[in-house]
């Protein structure tokens, strides 16, 4: 009986295994419709926004341009603030310079001099 009911699912099996393969090879992908523009979307050159600009730019004010820029140049601060990066960067530099291929040179040179007395006699 159990070997009965083994030899129909085995049976069973073989013939979902035969279906699935003779399906398969002729399969074809169906053609889909793409739609060439999407609702709400926009084209590259309207894609300008308020944050693109420069932040200085964003003022129509002539006046008020140059002043900013007088205060970028006048700046202490400012000018502190940069000159304190450039250091630290130019500090990476230094300690990345470590872990580059050194080359050096030595130079060692030494003399002497040697003084024996002589012996003495008759003592």
């Amino acid at each position: 009986m159990i070997r009965n009911a083994s030899r129909r699912l085995n049976a069973l099996l073989s013939a979902l295994l035969l279906t699935g393969c003779s399906i398969g090879p002729e399969y074809k992908k169906p053609d889909v419709a793409v739609p060439t523009s999407f609702r709400s979307q926009i084209a590259m050159t309207e894609a300008v926004s308020f944050a693109d600009q420069p932040w200085w730019g964003v003022f129509q004010d002539k006046a008020l341009q140059d002043l900013i820029k007088d205060a970028l140049i006048n700046n202490n601060d400012l000018q502190q603030a940069v000159a304190r990066i450039q250091q630290a960067r130019a500090q990476v530099e230094i300690v990345n310079a470590e872990s580059l291929p050194q080359v050096g040179y030595q130079l060692n040179g030494g003399g002497e001099r040697s003084v024996t007395p002589a012996p003495r006699l008759g003592t």
